[in-house]
C-alpha cells in the first residue's frame, strides 16, 4: 500500500538545529550487530529543493526487519504491531532497551552468573556473530552463535544497579535484627614450600564471608542487608552496622564474640539476645566431649508405619539419647531446664566436667534469654529457622566462589537478590528505574566529566580507562585482598592477646617467686634496672676537679680509695679508681676518672656489660645451673644474666644434650625436648585417658584390697 503525502498516522521527530524545519522518513539504518533489527533515519530540509542533512533521535528505537522471527507480528508484551516510527526505545548508543536490561538484573537476582544472563539476554534479541568463519576456532566466536564473555552484565550492572538498589533498598535498621553469615570456599593451587616453580592442589580455600541481617519483625525470612566482608571478624561487623541508618532494639545473633563486641561499640542501647538453636548446638558439642553418644540401641524395636528407604525394614533398632532429645527443648522454661539438669546427672558421668562447667557459665545468659522472651514474645529467639531460607538465596553463589573477584560489584548482585527476597523485584518497576537514569544522564551511562575521571597506565602510556569495567577490576577492592586483610587483623590480635597473656603470666610467675625466696631466705631477683642515662654533650674538663661533680661523690668507694683525695684528682685525669653503686653497694668496679667525668660511664652492672655473681642464674637458679654443660660453653652459670639471649649447651640428669637461651629456661620454663617427647603420648587425649583408666584402676584396687586388709588384721 503507497504511502500518501502527509501520513498522519508517522510521527516525524523536530530536528534539534532546526526546530520547526520540514521532517522526512529518510529509511533505515542497519545494525551492524544483527542482520534482525534496523533504526529509521531522519532527514531535515530547510530549503525546499535540497538534500538537507539526516540527524537521529536522542531516544532511539529499535525496530525488526525481515530476518526477525516476530517481523510483521504484534508485540508478544503489548499486542501492538510497529508502526514506522515506533520500536523498542534504548538509550543513545544503546542496544538493549529498559525492559531488557530490567530482566537482565531480574535474572542475576534469581542467582544467574553474569556470564549466563549475558548470553540469555543476547540470544533474546538475536544478537549474533555474522562474520566469517575464523582460522581460529577456539579464540573467537563462531559464526551464528553469541559471545560468551560476561562484560555484557557487568556493564549494565556496574552503570544502573546503583540507582535500582538506592530506590528500593532499605534505608535504616528494623526494630529487631538477626544476624547470620555464610562463608564462601573455593578449592585452589598453593605454592609449596621450598619449590618456588611448583604449585600443589590444596583444599577448601576462603574466598569471603557473607554477612546477613534479616527483619525479624516480618513474616518469614525477609533479608535487610547482605553484604560481602573478608572476615567475620569486629571490624567487618561495624562496617557492615554503618551501612544502614538508625539502631535496632533488639540484635538476635549466635554467641559470637566479634558480634558482641561490634553490637557493643556501634549500638550501645541494643538488646542482644543469644541464639537458642547456636545455644543446643554449643550443649550438643559438650556432652559428645563428655562422652554420650547421639544415638543409641533402643531397648525394644520401635515399629514404622513406612519402611526405611536403605534397608526397606519396619523397624527401627536406634533411637536417639534423651539427653539429645532433650537439648533444644530444655531452653524453652525453666521447668524443661530443670527436666534437663536431671538428665544430665543421670547420663554424665560423674567425672566429665564439660557439660557442668558450661552449665554453670552460661545459665545466667539462658535465665536472661527467658526474661526477654516472657516480656517481649515477638522478638524471636533463634536464627536456625532462616538457615535454609539464606542457603536457598546464596547457593549459586556459592557454587562460583571462586569466580568471584571484584567485592563491589558482588555487593551489587547482593543487593539485587535481597530485591527479589523482599518481594521488591518487579520487571516493570526496575525498568521505570532505569529509564529515569537514562533521562537523568541525557540517555547515556554515565556523564561525560565522570568518563574523565579515571586514567589508566597500559603499555607505560596514560590513558583513560573506559567507564565499561572488564571482569577484573584491578583498581577497586577484591574479595583475595579483604580476606588477607582480614587475616593480618586476626593475627595482629591473636599477637596482642598472646603478648598480654604472656606478660600476665610472667608477673604471676615473678611474683610467685618472690614470694618462695622470701621464705627460703633466698636473694631476691630485682624488679628491674635503672635505663642508660640519655647521652648528654661533653662538657669541657679543663682546669677542673673531681670534687667538682657530687653525683660522682656519691659512688667513690672512700674504704678503697684511702689514699687518693677527690679535691687533688683532675676531671681529666686517667687514674683507675674504684666505685660503688648507689643503687645497689655490692656492685663495685673500676675505671678512670676521665670515663665517669667526660664519657659519662655509669655501673657496668645496671647497664648489662657485666655479670655481678649476686644476680647471675647460678645463684637465682641453681638448681639450672646443675644442667648447665660442663665443656662446651664458653661461660659458666655465674657470669650470664638470669635473662640472657645467648644460647648455651644444656644436659640433663638422662644424658640428653640441647641448645637453649638461657630466657627460655627461667622466663618460659622449657626443658628438655627430648624428655619432653618421650612423654607426649601421655599428654594426648588417648593418652590422658589411658592415665585416667589406669588412675581409676588402681584406685579401685586399694579399695577393694582395704576390707581383706582389715579382716587380716582383725583376724591377727
Amino acid at each position: 500500500m503507497a504511502r500518501t503525502k502527509v501520513d498522519p498516522a508517522i510521527v516525524r521527530p523536530n530536528c534539534p538545529e532546526h526546530p520547526g524545519s520540514r521532517v522526512r522518513l529518510d529509511g533505515f539504518e542497519r545494525c551492524r550487530w544483527s542482520d534482525a533489527h534496523r533504526r529509521p533515519r531522519y532527514r531535515c530540509v530547510t530549503v525546499p529543493g535540497t538534500r538537507g542533512h539526516s540527524f537521529s533521535v536522542s531516544v532511539a528505537v529499535r525496530q525488526p526487519t525481515e530476518r526477525h522471527p516476530d517481523a510483521g507480528a504484534a508485540c508478544p508484551t503489548c499486542e501492538h504491531v510497529y508502526g514506522r516510527h515506533e520500536g523498542v526505545k534504548t538509550g543513545r548508543d544503546f542496544v538493549f532497551g529498559h525492559a531488557e536490561i530490567a530482566r537482565l538484573f531480574l535474572r542475576i537476582g534469581e542467582g544467574m552468573s553474569l556470564r549466563a544472563a549475558s548470553r540469555e539476554l543476547r540470544e533474546s534479541v538475536f544478537r549474533v556473530c555474522h562474520r566469517h568463519r575464523p582460522k581460529r576456532l577456539f579464540r573467537s566466536i563462531r559464526p551464528g552463535e553469541t559471545s560468551r564473555q560476561a562484560n555484557l552484565a557487568v556493564n549494565y550492572l556496574d552503570a544502573f544497579a546503583p540507582a535500582v538498589i538506592a530506590a528500593l533498598h532499605p534505608t535504616a535498621w528494623p526494630r529487631v535484627v538477626v544476624l547470620d553469615t555464610t562463608t564462601l570456599f573455593t578449592r585452589g593451587y598453593r605454592r609449596a614450600r621450598g619449590q618456588p616453580d611448583d604449585e600443589t592442589r590444596v583444599g577448601n580455600l576462603k574466598a569471603g564471608t557473607i554477612l546477613i541481617a534479616l527483619d525479624g519483625t516480618a513474616r518469614g525470612a525477609r533479608p535487610t542487608l547482605m553484604r560481602v566482608a573478608g572476615a567475620k571478624d569486629a571490624e567487618s561487623w561495624a562496617a557492615f552496622f554503618a551501612t544502614l541508618a538508625g539502631a535496632p532494639v533488639f540484635v538476635v545473633a549466635d554467641l559470637d564474640a566479634a558480634i558482641g563486641r561490634a553490637v557493643r561499640e556501634t549500638w550501645p542501647d541494643a538488646i542482644l539476645v543469644p541464639s537458642r538453636h547456636h545455644l543446643a548446638a554449643q550443649l550438643r558439642e559438650r556432652a559428645l566431649a563428655d562422652g554420650v553418644p547421639e544415638r543409641i540401641r533402643s531397648e525394644d524395636p520401635i515399629l514404622l508405619t513406612r519402611p526405611l528407604p536403605w534397608t526397606g525394614e519396619r523397624v527401627k533398632r536406634w533411637t536417639i539419647q534423651p539427653l539429645h532429645d532433650a537439648m533444644l527443648g530444655a531452653l524453652r522454661g525453666p521447668a524443661e531446664w530443670a527436666a534437663f539438669g536431671a538428665l544430665v546427672e543421670r547420663h554424665v558421668p560423674p567425672d566429665r566436667l564439660a557439660l557442668r562447667s558450661w552449665i554453670a557459665t552460661n545459665e545466667p545468659l539462658i535465665r536472661r534469654a527467658w526474661l526477654i522472651a516472657g516480656r517481649y514474645p515477638d522478638v524471636p529467639r533463634s536464627t536456625g529457622a532462616l538457615e535454609g531460607a539464606i542457603g536457598e538465596w546464596l547457593a549459586p553463589l556459592r557454587r562460583r566462589a571462586g569466580r568471584w573477584q571484584n567485592a563491589r560489584r558482588l555487593d551489587l548482585v547482593l543487593g539485587l537478590i535481597t530485591l527479589r527476597a523482599r518481594g521488591e523485584a518487579r520487571e516493570a518497576r526496575y525498568a521505570r528505574l532505569i529509564r529515569a537514569e537514562f533521562l537523568a544522564r541525557d540517555n547515556r551511562s554515565h556523564l561525560p566529566e565522570e568518563n574523565r575521571l579515571s586514567v589508566e597506565t597500559y603499555r607505560s602510556r596514560e590513558r583513560q580507562m573506559s567507564w565499561w569495567r572488564t571482569w577484573h577490576d584491578r583498581a577497586e577492592a577484591s574479595l583475595p585482598r579483604l580476606v588477607r586483610e582480614a587475616d593480618r587483623r586476626w593475627r595482629r590480635r591473636a599477637a596482642a592477646d598472646h603478648t598480654a597473656r604472656v606478660s600476665e603470666h610472667l608477673v604471676r610467675h615473678y611474683a610467685a617467686e618472690v614470694d618462695l625466696r622470701t621464705r627460703l631466705g633466698l636473694p631476691t631477683p630485682p624488679s628491674g634496672r635503672p635505663k642508660r642515662p640519655s647521652p648528654r654533650e661533653a662538657v669541657p674538663v679543663r682546669g677542673r676537679h673531681l670534687s667538682d661533680y657530687p653525683e660522682l661523690l656519691s659512688e667513690w668507694a672512700w674504704d678503697v680509695n684511702g689514699e687518693l683525695d677527690p679535691g687533688r684528682l683532675a676531671a681529666g685525669s686517667h687514674e683507675r679508681v674504684v666505685w660503688r653503686c648507689l643503687l645497689e653497694p655490692a656492685h663495685v668496679w673500676e675505671t678512670r676518672v676521665a670515663d665517669r667525668t667526660y664519657h659519662d660511664s655509669a655501673c657496668p652492672y645496671h647497664m648489662g656489660l657485666r655479670v655481678h655473681p649476686a644476680e647471675s642464674l647460678a645463684a637465682f637458679y641453681p638448681w639450672l645451673a646443675l644442667e648447665w654443660h660442663p665443656t662446651r660453653n664458653e661461660l659458666r652459670p655465674d657470669q650470664v644474666t638470669r635473662a640472657s639471649a645467648r644460647e648455651f649447651v644444656w644436659r640433663c640428669e638422662l644424658g640428653h644434650e640441647w641448645s637453649a637461651p638461657v630466657y627460655a629456661r627461667t622466663l618460659s620454663g622449657s626443658g628438655c625436648p627430648d624428655r619432653y617427647r618421650l612423654t607426649a603420648a601421655t599428654r594426648s587425649k588417648v593418652g590422658r585417658e589411658r592415665a585416667r583408666r589406669a588412675s581409676d584402676t588402681a584406685a579401685m584396687a586399694k579399695v577393694v584390697a582395704l576390707p581383706a586388709s582389715d579382716d587380716a588384721r582383725q583376724a591377727v
